[in-house]
């Protein structure tokens, strides 16, 4: 019942928090059919999070005040009701379409329902790096300001965008959850989030481009778009089964499928369920994707803007513009690469616009007079975090090894295929009705060549109709599908540069990068699907059936690694359904689990600890991770992202060997000095790390305050 009473709690929260803040998101998606109603929920949170970071690293509310904090986001909502107009604004959720919200309100709560439900069934916080992540998460709640404390590097803050960890944290505190609990419930909200918004994003762009099909053929985009986004594999798992090897079948292999490179998709990533940066950024991708398809929209619609009265239309749709600079800051603190990868396509999106009316030196001129101003108001929307995280890359070099092309094909095969028949049926019969104007294409093309040479008066500047909403959306599915591609190839031409040498080099690249590809092939592939269908339905029987079987074939085996990745993950046997992701603490280290308890129970602030210095993706660093206390040292290798070179952590891993092993009391004593060290732990793997340990010399340096298990803590005067 208590884990019951969490989840309701969380999901209230999050209900309020999107309430809150929706008169703000309906100025924003006004033209939307739901009003900015789906969006709303990862705005709201964004909104009160982003207050909450900067009362906390200015230093004027601590973060662990939630009542004051309470008390500010709350009055900010009012202000949001009363801007909006409170009679309006109340008035205007009657106006809403009831059956569209209250639709997208069962799949959400549905999609968090199964997720939490999957989550119960293997829960533990424990395997890959979710130490660090949910060391991130207690070291917030434990903290009172920003940047939070590095729970791996005693007197070091986190070099590591958190912005979604903090996100948890919040929501933690809000429902007042356990954290070890409202770990997995942010897995399973996030995944609830990224369904629903992919499903209004795909429902919202089909209403667009969708004519016949209608209303009905948007609903159906809508559910082809979380599939996609949520739900679907890549071709690995039914390439296998083909050759015969899916007996032995092991679904991270899909994710790995590239030699040393990480080849990760949403639906792999909510599995593993770690709390990673760009599983926590999904949401404020999709919020972003919508902004920039709204934008795209607007642009066209608007027709000819001037330099002159730029400002003047940027000024009269402040409320777009603002929350489209505050979303593509909040990219940045949460996952960083997707900052310049959307930022990109930001660009491209002035750029193309002005050029459809300009000519394209006008065109650049435009499109940056914009985009600075914003990216200004990205930075300065969360220029602390600027100014105290620092990036870890070293650079951009070049790549000296390709993918496998079969690799490649079991990876995007799927989209590239749904993508490829979606252009042969929507624009060969184009294509093939503009044979006649090949020459006039020809003129066109000497036109384009010329316009870099000459003159401005010497040329005709291109028309600034934008067409109507069908073409628009086939332009905008044309603009994610190219840039998916460019996404793609990039990682076999370039990488950018960090501690992952020599062999996994790129690895980062081309994860991060797919992984943005994944989302903009899986919306824009739900919409051409639909298309197709529309298109293929006055085709003769049998090649419409030829279509049909080809979608039931290729979305089935997508379906099908999901549901074996499932299997395998969440029922592999009879399981003690659970929320709580530190039970595992009890069943395999019942002594530090109890040692956890006391320090949680008895320990306030964030004084430094000493425990075992161990390996990355180990159960070294799990006395920290749990207690938000900073070790001296947790995890080596990932301090050395961190921190951008070796030499920062390595004198770290002898100094706690030293504390631990030598007889020398004098250097000892120092050493803890040096660190401010406030408590240390002995427990088995402290034993098992350092056989030379000398246990005695701790009673003279500082006090027994713990003991229980074999567990030992000793406390040390400051």
């Amino acid at each position: 019942m208590e884990e019951l009473s969490s989840f309701i709690r969380y999901y209230f929260l999050i209900q309020f928090l999107a309430l809150l803040f929706w008169p703000w998101w309906r100025k924003v998606f006004f033209r939307w059919p739901d009003q900015g109603w789906a969006l709303s929920k990862i705005g709201g949170i964004l909104i009160a999070v982003s207050v909450s970071w900067w009362l906390g690293s200015l230093r004027l509310v601590p973060f662990n005040n939630f009542v004051l904090l309470g008390i500010i986001i709350f009055s900010l909502g009012l202000v949001v009701w009363l801007y909006s107009g409170v009679g309006e604004g109340w008035l205007n959720l009657f106006k809403l379409p009831f059956l569209l919200v209250l639709s997208q309100e069962l799949l959400f709560l549905l999609a968090a329902v199964l997720w939490a439900y999957l989550r119960a069934r293997e829960p533990q916080i424990r395997g890959l790096e979710k130490f660090m992540d949910y060391g991130f998460v207690v070291s917030i709640l434990r903290g009172a300001y920003f940047p939070p404390l590095d729970h791996f590097f005693a007197g070091g803050t986190i070099n590591y965008y958190y912005f979604g960890h903090l996100i948890a944290a919040f929501l933690i505190r809000g429902s007042g959850v356990k954290p070890a609990v409202g770990f997995n419930l942010q897995i399973s909200f996030l995944f609830a989030l990224t369904v629903l918004q992919s499903f209004n994003l795909a429902f919202s762009w089909a209403r667009k481009i969708l004519q016949p099909a209608g209303r009905l053929g948007a609903v159906l985009a809508g559910i082809l778009g979380f599939f996609f986004v949520c739900l679907a594999g890549n071709l690995h798992f039914i390439h296998e089964v083909l050759a015969g090897r899916a007996a032995k079948y092991w679904y991270p292999t899909a994710s790995r499928l590239v030699p040393y490179t990480i080849n990760e998709f949403p639906v792999y990533s909510f599995i593993v369920a770690d709390l990673h940066a760009h599983v926590s950024a999904m949401p404020l991708v999709l919020l972003m994707l919508g902004l920039l398809s709204e934008l795209w929209y607007q642009l066209a619609q608007r027709g000819k803007i001037e330099i002159a009265t730029l400002l003047a239309w940027v000024r009269d749709k402040k409320e777009f513009f603002f929350s489209l600079a505050g979303v593509w800051g909040a990219l940045y603190v949460t996952n960083s690469w997707d900052f310049a990868i959307y930022g990109a396509l930001l660009g491209l999106i002035f750029f193309l616009s002005f050029w459809r009316q300009d000519f394209w030196e006008l065109a650049f001129l435009k499109a940056w007079l914009i985009f600075l101003p914003l990216l200004v108001g990205a930075v300065l929307f969360f220029l602390p975090f600027w100014l105290t995280v620092h990036p870890f890359s070293q650079g951009v070099g070049l790549v000296h090894n390709r993918s496998p092309l079969n690799l490649l094909f079991l990876l995007w095969g799927g989209y590239g295929l749904l993508v490829i028949l979606y252009l042969l049926v929507n624009y060969l019969p184009r294509f093939w009705a503009w044979k006649n104007k090949i020459f006039d294409l020809r003129e066109q093309i000497k036109e384009k060549v010329k316009s870099f040479f000459y003159p401005l008066k010497k040329r005709s500047p291109a028309t600034a109709k934008g067409g109507n909403s069908q073409q628009l959306m086939e332009q905008w599915l044309l603009l994610l599908f190219s840039l998916a591609a460019l996404l793609i190839i990039l990682p076999e031409i370039i990488y950018v540069k960090d501690i992952y040498q020599p062999d996994y080099y790129r690895a980062n690249t081309m994860f991060k990068f797919g992984f943005q590809a994944w989302i903009m092939l899986a919306l824009g592939s739900s919409i051409a699907v639909m298309r197709v269908l529309e298109k293929v339905w006055s085709w003769r029987g049998f090649f419409r059936f030829l279509v049909y079987l080809f979608y039931f074939s290729l979305l089935g085996s997508m379906a099908l690694y999901t549901y074996i990745a499932i299997k395998t993950a969440y029922f592999g046997g009879p399981r003690r359904l659970t929320l709580d992701g530190s039970v595992f603490l009890e069943k395999f280290f019942p002594a530090d689990a109890a040692a956890i308890k006391w320090l949680n129970q008895n320990v306030k602030g964030q004084p430094v600890i000493v425990e075992a210095v161990g390996e990355s993706y180990t159960d070294y660093a799990r006395i920290s991770s749990f207690t938000g206390l900073p070790a001296v040292l947790g995890w080596p290798v990932h301090e050395w992202l961190w921190r951008g070179s070796w030499d920062v952590p390595a004198p770290r891993v002898k100094d706690v060997q030293e504390i631990y092993e030598s007889a020398d009391l004098n250097l000892t004593r120092e050493l803890l000095r040096k660190y401010q060290v406030r408590y240390i732990y002995l427990g088995k793997m402290e034993r098992e790390k350092y056989p030379q340990l000398k246990e005695e010399k701790f009673f003279a340096l500082g006090e027994l305050v713990y003991q229980n298990q074999g567990a030992k803590i000793f406390r040390f005067p400051q």
